[in-house]
């Protein structure tokens, strides 16, 4: 059996923030992430089956995906989507999801509702 690489969608947040992006390509994830903040370590993420991932800096400035082990880390993942939700003052669970992706959107719909709710002028401020 061959060594496993990264499948897309791939999950993502800054360590210090609580928001998770899913990327569902090496392109789009490049003009998201910073090059100083990936040679800081500055990201965690997981792939779509929930393999942890690492970013690494090429010479050339570009950005490459890594798996970190060979275990799943649904779980890590569903509590980082949790996380997110939570400072958006929604509730997820994610266990209702078979897959990533499919947790995913749903954490996204959660948010986007509870961001709804909010009065407008915090919506205008979460602009800025």
């Amino acid at each position: 059996m061959g060594m496993r690489i990264p499948s897309f969608p791939i999950y993502l947040r800054a360590k210090d923030d609580r928001e998770v992006r899913e990327f569902d390509s090496l392109k789009k994830m490049q003009k998201w992430v910073e090059a100083i903040d990936v040679e800081n370590n500055e990201y965690e993420g997981w792939d779509r089956e929930g393999f942890p991932i690492a970013l690494d800096l090429q010479v050339s400035g570009s950005i490459s995906v890594k798996l970190l082990g060979d275990v799943p880390a649904r779980q890590a993942v569903l509590a980082a989507f949790a996380d997110f939700a939570t400072t958006e003052g929604a509730s997820f669970e994610g266990r209702e999801a078979n897959e990533l992706h499919e947790a995913y959107d749903n954490v996204k719909k959660a948010v986007e509702d509870a961001r709804k709710r909010q009065p407008w002028w915090r919506r205008v401020l979460r602009r800025f």
